[in-house]
């Protein structure tokens, strides 16, 4: 699963994800099902590509890893 940055308001899997920064309520009505689903306004999602992929444009932009994590696991010449 990869992380990535919410745009703009996700509901998915039962919760409704908003950008960060954003003051908001503890719990929110699902547009899905109209009944009450819990708030997440941390400004991140994690999603597999596939799931990614499905979402509309501009409600979603992948986190890239930190580069020490892109490296991890590859024998680096010179080293150890």
């Amino acid at each position: 699963m990869s992380k990535f940055k919410v745009l703009r308001p996700i509901e998915h899997s039962l919760c409704l994800y908003l950008p960060a920064g954003a003051a908001v309520p503890e719990k929110a009505k699902s547009a899905a099902h109209g009944g009450d689903i819990p708030v997440d306004a941390s400004g991140t999602i994690e999603l597999s590509d596939q799931g990614a992929a499905a979402l509309t444009r501009g409600q979603v932009e992948r986190i890239e890893p930190p580069a020490e994590e892109q490296t991890k696991g590859r024998n680096v010449k010179g080293k150890g």
